[in-house]
């Protein structure tokens, strides 16, 4: 956390803010139509849960050995300035997939999603979507 915390004050998080991304999605949150309080907390409950769940487990996880290939099309969104997993475009060059697609935003770190939500809704309702449907 203490990574973090450093990468969202010199904008690795999210691309030329020094509030890091739990300022931004905060921020979101709170301004935001479509939760209610209770989403709010649930939203930031499901992160700290997930967070103790999964990451001692994924900090000692090596994708390039443990997940060489996957059956299904992969796409990664990936901002050009993200530093919290600096390793996803060379993961992504060393995957084997059926199909795989990487787009890169350009002012983006690690939330793509948020950062550049058009072009990333986009994306997913015109690339992603129709695959699933």
């Amino acid at each position: 956390m203490t990574e973090r915390r450093i990468l969202g004050k010199h904008g690795g998080e999210y691309y030329g803010s020094s509030i890091g991304a739990f300022g931004v999605v905060l921020r979101h949150l709170v301004f935001s139509r479509e939760y209610t309080m209770v989403g709010r907390v649930n939203f930031f409950r499901g992160i700290f849960q997930s967070l103790k769940a999964l990451y001692p487990e994924l900090s000692r996880t090596d994708l390039f050995v443990e997940v060489p290939e996957v059956e299904i099309p992969v796409y990664f969104c990936l901002g050009r300035h993200d530093f919290e997993v600096p390793l996803s475009a060379k993961y992504f060059e060393a995957l084997k997939a059926p199909r795989k697609q990487l787009v890169w935003f350009e002012r983006s770190a690690h939330m793509p999603n948020i950062e550049e939500k058009d072009k990333f809704n986009e994306f997913m309702i015109n690339t992603v979507l129709p695959l699933v449907t």
